[in-house]
């Protein structure tokens, strides 16, 4: 069974919920005149203080390395978001923690 197995459509409805609500907070940074890279800067700030709240240092930290590993591989290349009927999970689901 892959992993892709384990993820059933309340996963899926819940993962396109959150992209929206992600892409739309960004949207509202900008508007605000927020720079995209300070935005980048205050969401990961956010997210890694839930990660290590939800697993230890150790688990959080082989994640982010995996999630680097994905973007010298380019797996985030011109990459767009996918939110619609077509979304499964981001390529960032595939190393859960």
């Amino acid at each position: 069974m892959g992993e892709s197995d384990l993820y059933d459509d309340y996963d899926i409805e819940s993962k396109k919920k959150a992209l929206i609500i992600a892409r739309d907070a960004f949207e509202a940074c900008e508007k605000q005149g927020v720079s995209g890279v300070i935005a980048v800067g205050a969401f990961l700030d956010h997210i890694l203080f839930h990660l290590v709240a939800m697993n230890d240092r150790e688990v959080t930290a082989s994640f982010l390395q995996a999630l680097a590993a994905k973007v010298i591989d380019g797996v985030y290349d011109a990459a767009e978001e996918k939110v619609g009927k077509d979304a499964k999970k981001d390529t960032a689901s595939d190393y859960t923690p």
